[in-house]
């Protein structure tokens, strides 16, 4: 009785699981936090906000769900309304024990700053050589700042006695003050350069890391914090690094020359260039005028410098070793584009930058070798001689790769089509300009999967230039780079009608076929356009004919669920009220209990037909075979209905003594779901004290493997009329109502057995007769089974699994619906588990997160708000902790179908159980997942 209780609960829990539900809105927090304008916190001139702090706290937000309410002022004002509590949070706080008495920090850092001293771009009186210039001058430290300590330490280890002046406005004030002269110097970190056109950082005095800071009545509100810390930290462990590069570092000490810096370029003047000619879309001329990546370099670099605008002068030159060879003679300061590495720069006596403006190699190769070409294998390449960087290329990416030298690049070509050389390396960015040549020798170009760089070369002495190009080089932005290349990588010219046709002879066919084409189509279309309405106008009919039919079927389909699932479920209600107002009285409580368990199994049954129809019209079933006996499938039905038949007096009897095989390999599910149809409806449809008959045969083979086994189904009862044979197989269909014939049933039974069988390759006939009753027959194909010993392995790991018990398992229990998660729960805890809930897939992972190492098992639903069963899957499995990528996870979950099931398990999970789900099913797979 306990278990029919227990599956009316979980049909409850199931329909409840299906019907569409709102969600309980969760209340968004309102964080006050502080703005101060800087490199943190930036505000363009339209109102968009950005920056470190910024862009950081929007990512909290997305764990959190935060709502950001901004305070404005001066850091020093902010953080004296953080300790009133008048904001609730704020970034760029350093780390002190004096102000962890007065606020809460959080568990990780930010970030980490460097501070500098920063005096006017025209302050010849404080220079980095003589820190004593700073004795007695005025420095400016922000108010309550870190920088006061810093500087402090730093003056004392080196016997500094400045002037410090605490100053508590806005960054930009402090700027102003300092370019007006109330300001000597200014300490502050890195992003400070924002507001100091014409400063200069001159000295570290040191750095430190910074902190979130929350007021400290809000502790709930840095445990959020944290988490959501941790979890930007676990999937991406160079965040910090990437807001630095964003919004810091790009844009700050590397866009200073420092004075030795400056000095030399005014005694030096211009940097004069010298590049390779025709060598687009690196370096080229057209008009007089320098083009390519090198113009974009020019553009960008003479302002990139903040503190000093530099002049460039250019010269040209056939070749890169013509280049080379006036860099060397002190003709030009450096040379671009090369491709040197360590080794080979050293034993040129040069210095070689950083590269940038990336580009892929591609090998230029016959076109009858070009499905032979592999690049791992040892070629012989064609390399230009006049160009140095060429073979170096090679050498350097290709190990394996021998190098043939010719004078120029149309020497390789031929070479390569000749069958000399296998191929001829080319940057992808230079294909068109060989796309002539490439042509002639019926040349093509494959992918090598290897990408290069190019840089400037210098000579060994240029040690100031060396260090003032590499910080022009990481000013450049790699979009300007990146569009740079791609629009002087195209070699416009003239094309003749000629060379138009050869080159698009399939384009200039296409057009005159189609031309063609459309002229026979007009004449033809007056003909077909009759036919065409006609036979519209049939398919309009039958459409309407089929949508009639539809209807009808459907209308027939509510009509019997409606009748069929209210009877029960009516029952179940009433029997349940009589159950709670008497409980006292244990023999009704008992009855009632006895008929809910019959009216709950009814009402399964009408579920399992409704989504196994469901779920076959979709698509073929997938079959899962498994070995087992013959003897198995007949005990199942057997002791299936047994009670049943002797409830009704009908005669029941089971053979399967025509079965000399009996061990075999076949989908016992699917089969038993066969026969459990047929059976049900024999004894439903058969009159008191009648009989129903199951047989099994094995049939007379050839073959060795397996055999066709018939089993035959046959009752007395009330037959059907041979009408109705005829389309017994169609979905909803009944001979009879359940109103007239006092037997209930969806019409689908007969419809999934015969889809059933064809998934299995069987037949299956029906013969009948109105008042004798009816015998159906199916034959199937099975194979036998290999007769093999069990190891003792086998044994012993089946054995292990039977004996694990699920007592003080911990179970993490996912679940939206709380009516659900309290019937779960209590099955959970009758095993003696322990149970911890989670409403959404985002609690999930947070629980998960907090305890990595607490739970045995998580049950996992799936259709979940804020984050469902599959994505928290993904997440938990992904994340960098051993335990995430064993736990087993279970799908309990409404989703029926197969394509849930493989969705479910393509995600991470283990197991997949539909609700309503068996009590039994559940432990076991609980115990096997586990083991």
């Amino acid at each position: 009785m306990k278990k029919g209780l227990i599956f009316f609960l979980t049909v409850v829990l199931f329909f409840t699981a299906i019907t569409p539900v709102q969600a309980a809105p969760k209340v968004t927090r309102v964080v006050r936090v502080g703005w101060f304008d800087s490199g943190f916190n930036k505000m363009d001139a339209s109102g968009r906000r950005s920056g470190y702090a910024y862009e950081y706290q929007q990512k909290i937000a997305a764990y959190t769900g935060w709502k950001y309410e901004y305070v404005e002022g001066s850091w020093s004002d902010l953080f004296e309304k953080l300790k009133r509590g008048e904001i609730d949070l704020m970034a760029d706080v350093s780390y002190t024990k004096d102000r962890a008495q007065h606020m809460l920090f959080s568990s990780q850092p930010m970030g980490k700053e460097e501070y500098y001293i920063y005096v006017s771009a025209g302050n010849q009186e404080i220079t980095p050589d003589n820190l004593q210039s700073l004795n007695g001058k005025r420095v400016g430290i922000t108010k309550g700042g870190i920088q006061k300590e810093m500087f402090l330490a730093w003056e004392k280890e080196h016997k500094v006695h400045a002037k410090l002046i605490e100053v508590s406005e806005t960054e930009e004030m402090h700027a102003k003050r300092l370019q007006s002269g109330n300001l000597d110097a200014y300490v502050d970190f890195s992003a400070f350069h924002k507001y100091m056109e014409n400063s200069v950082p001159i000295l570290s005095v040191g750095s430190s890391e910074f902190y979130f800071a929350v007021n400290k009545n809000k502790p709930n509100l840095v445990k959020e914090l944290d988490a959501a810390m941790n979890l930007i930290y676990r999937q991406n462990r160079s965040y910090h690094q990437y807001l630095d590069e964003k919004y810091i570092a790009n844009a700050g000490m590397s866009r200073y020359l420092s004075l030795g810096e400056i000095k030399w370029l005014k005694r030096h003047g211009k940097i004069r260039i010298g590049y390779r000619t025709d060598y687009l879309p690196f370096s080229g001329r057209k008009s007089g005028q320098v083009v390519g990546l090198l113009r974009e370099f020019m553009d960008e670099a003479s302002t990139a410098m903040r503190n000093a605008k530099l002049l460039f002068e250019t010269r040209e030159y056939a070749t890169t070793e013509d280049a080379i060879e006036a860099l060397k003679k002190g003709d030009i300061d450096v040379v671009f584009p090369v491709y040197f590495d360590e080794y080979d720069a050293e034993k040129s006596h040069l210095l070689v930058t950083e590269g940038f403006g990336e580009s892929k190699l591609d090998a230029v190769v016959r076109s009858s070798k070009e499905a032979e070409f592999y690049e791992n294998s040892e070629n012989k390449v064609a390399v230009c001689d006049q160009e140095l960087s060429h073979g170096v290329l090679v050498k350097d990416n290709f190990l394996n790769w021998s190098t043939v030298k010719y004078r120029s690049m149309e020497e390789c070509f031929q070479a390569v089509a000749k069958g000399e050389a296998d191929c001829v390396v080319v940057s992808d960015y230079r294909l068109d300009h060989y796309k002539d040549l490439m042509r002639q020798y019926k040349l093509n170009s494959v992918r090598t999967g290897v990408s290069v760089k190019q840089a400037f070369a210098l000579r060994k002495s240029s040690m100031p230039l060396y260090s003032i190009m590499s910080k022009l080089i990481g000013s450049l932005n790699d979009a300007d780079v990146y569009a740079s290349l791609a629009k002087n990588s195209t070699q416009y010219r003239k094309v003749g009608v000629d060379e138009f046709v050869r080159d698009n002879i399939l384009f200039v066919l296409i057009l005159a076929m189609i031309y063609v084409v459309l002229v026979s189509a007009l004449f033809l279309r007056s003909m077909l356009f009759a036919r065409n309405m006609e036979k519209a106008n049939r398919q309009l009919r039958a459409a309407k004919e089929g949508v009639e039919a539809a209807s009808n079927a459907k209308t027939e389909f509510l009509y019997n669920v409606s009748y069929d699932i209210r009877n029960p479920l009516n029952a179940i209600i009433g029997l349940t009220d009589l159950a709670l107002r008497h409980q006292n009285d244990p023999e009704t409580v008992n009855v009632s209990l006895k008929k809910i368990d019959l009216a709950s199994s009814q009402l399964r049954g009408f579920i399992n037909d409704i989504f196994d129809m469901s779920r076959l019209e979709r698509g073929p079933l997938s079959i899962h075979k498994q070995e087992g006996t013959i003897q198995q499938i007949c005990d199942t039905i057997r002791n299936m209905y047994e009670p049943a038949s002797e409830e009704r007096n009908i005669s029941y009897e089971v053979n399967c003594d025509k079965v000399e095989h009996k061990r075999v390999v076949c989908d016992f599910d699917i089969m038993n779901r066969i026969l459990v149809n047929l059976v049900s409806n024999a004894i439903r449809y058969t009159n008191v004290n009648g009989s129903v008959w199951v047989e099994v045969e094995e049939l007379a083979t050839e073959r060795e493997e397996g055999a066709d086994y018939r089993f035959t189904v046959r009752d007395d009862g009330i037959g059907m009329s041979k009408a109705f044979l005829k389309r017994i197989f169609d979905p909803f269909e009944r001979e009879r109502r359940s109103t007239i014939s006092g037997v209930q049933g969806t019409g689908l039974g007969m419809a999934i057995v015969k889809r059933l069988v064809d998934s299995l390759h069987g037949t299956i006939t029906v013969e009948s007769e109105i008042g004798k009753g009816s015998t159906v027959t199916v034959v199937l194909p099975i194979e036998y089974a290999k007769v093999q010993e069990i190891t003792e392995a086998e044994r012993e790991e089946k054995q292990e699994e039977e004996d694990i018990t699920l007592e003080g398992k911990k179970v993490l229990l996912v679940e939206d619906v709380a009516f659900n998660r309290k019937i779960t729960r209590m099955l959970l805890e009758e095993k003696n588990m322990v149970v911890d809930e989670a409403v959404n897939g985002q609690e999930a992972v947070d629980e998960f997160l907090a305890n990595p190492d607490r739970y045995d098992v998580i049950l996992m639903d799936i259709q979940m708000p804020v984050l469902d069963g599959c994505e928290a899957t993904k997440v938990i499995r992904n994340i960098d902790e051993p335990r995430a990528k064993t736990i087993p996870i279970i799908a309990l979950t409404a989703c029926a179908f197969e394509d849930d099931r493989i969705r479910a398990l393509q995600a991470g999970m283990n197991d997949h159980l539909v609700k309503p789900f068996d009590i039994e099913a559940l432990y076991n797979t609980m115990k096997h997942n586990i083991h």
